[in-house]
């Protein structure tokens, strides 16, 4: 077959024909999924696609020898099936030709319904029971890339390249959030640019103030994203389909000395011991979306009295001592533990902006003894 599919469609339905094609011919087929006697004949993309306008110069008039070459070529046929095309004897020539070219075979046909079935199939397709299979429907009012007509689309994909609907939906699913995730990156790493750059030009008028200024909002954001969709996310997620009540207990650094991550949970399991009568602190992975699962703390305790506590230490926000004696490179007279606490209650209110209204379920405190009257509180209010 030197054509891999032939549109058939009226010439008051190009718009939705142009759509198809266009989509069709610039789809990059998985080729993991499809079997070697599914493939097109194009190594990459599922071409060729037969369409009159662009392919062919073609009058309603006459049934041209073209036409019926390029139908005798095409491995699948097409209909674009509305009430004009219903009517068009054309389409229904082309059916007809079609079907004595490839031995009657009906599974090489696919109609494309356009909004509705009714009265919008061609005679010969209702005579041969073809609607009996579930048929894409394009939906003419809504936009070419709306969801409904991206499902028409790849349920198309799906029968031309034999590949279940759910695995080529997935594979587009999966694409675009890495896309938008890398369009998110570009836009911050723009900004953060625009932002360097604008900077860079004022910095001589008052260094000092322009650069606080900076980094108590775009810095700790920047910690702000990774911690929120690879860690915080995840695991309310996971706890939510979980159908249990949770909350998860983060203990911020508030001083420079708090930023020893390690001391601090040290800290924490000596005070968890003492105030709430538990064994200790321990870390249980949790089989969220991420691939290595999400790492979250817990409290021992033999009456189980915490089980719906989860706690962590924020250890991402190490990255703020980094910077801090960056800073001090520069400025040996800052105020090191009054910028910690600025970066801390920056990181808890943009956390909690992303999160929105899973916001309920976390709970942020700045000083040891805070953060255990707070997990002693939910004991207390069950």
């Amino acid at each position: 077959m030197k054509c891999f599919a032939f549109i058939s469609y009226s010439r008051n339905d190009s718009k939705t024909a142009h759509w198809l094609h266009k989509k069709l011919e610039k789809y990059p087929y998985p080729h993991d999924l499809v079997k070697d006697e599914h493939k097109p004949l194009h190594r990459k993309y599922i071409r060729k696609v037969f369409i009159d306008v662009k392919d062919l110069k073609v009058t309603e008039e006459e049934f041209t020898v073209d036409i019926m070459r390029r139908l005798e070529e095409a491995r699948y046929l097409i209909v674009i099936c509305t009430s004009s095309s219903a009517k068009s004897s054309f389409v229904r020539k082309e059916i007809m030709y079609f079907l004595q070219t490839h031995n009657n075979r009906t599974d090489l046909i696919l109609p494309v319904i356009v909004d509705s079935a009714d009265e919008k199939i061609p005679d010969i397709l209702s005579d041969l029971d073809i609607l009996k299979r579930n048929c894409p429907i394009y939906n003419s009012n809504l936009d070419e890339n709306s969801e409904a007509n991206l499902y028409c689309f790849y349920h198309v994909v799906s029968f031309l390249l034999k590949v279940e609907f759910t695995k080529l939906y997935n594979r587009y699913e999966s694409y675009s959030k890495r896309k938008r995730r890398f369009k998110v990156v570009l836009i911050l790493l723009f900004f953060l640019l625009s932002v360097f750059s604008s900077l860079f030009l004022f910095i001589s008028l008052d260094r000092q103030k322009e650069l606080t200024k900076f980094e108590k909002s775009i810095f700790p954001l920047s910690v702000v994203f990774g911690y929120e969709k690879n860690f915080l996310s995840p695991a309310i997620q996971y706890l939510k389909e979980s159908n249990k009540e949770f909350g998860i207990y983060i203990l911020m650094p508030y001083c420079v000395s708090d930023l020893k991550h390690q001391n601090r949970i040290a800290i924490s399991g000596d005070l968890i011991k003492e105030k709430l009568n538990a064994d200790s602190i321990y870390s249980e992975e949790l089989p969220t979306i991420m691939k290595r699962g999400t790492i979250i703390g817990r409290i021992a305790d033999d009456q189980l009295e915490y089980d719906d506590v989860y706690i962590d230490f924020a250890s991402t926000t190490s990255t703020f001592l980094q910077i801090l004696n960056y800073k001090k490179e520069r400025y040996p007279s800052l105020n090191e533990d009054r910028v910690i606490q600025d970066y801390s209650s920056t990181f808890i209110r943009q956390t909690n902006e992303l999160l929105e209204e899973d916001s309920v379920y976390v709970h942020f405190y700045v000083s040891q003894e805070e953060f255990i009257n707070g997990i002693k509180n939910r004991k207390q209010n069950k």
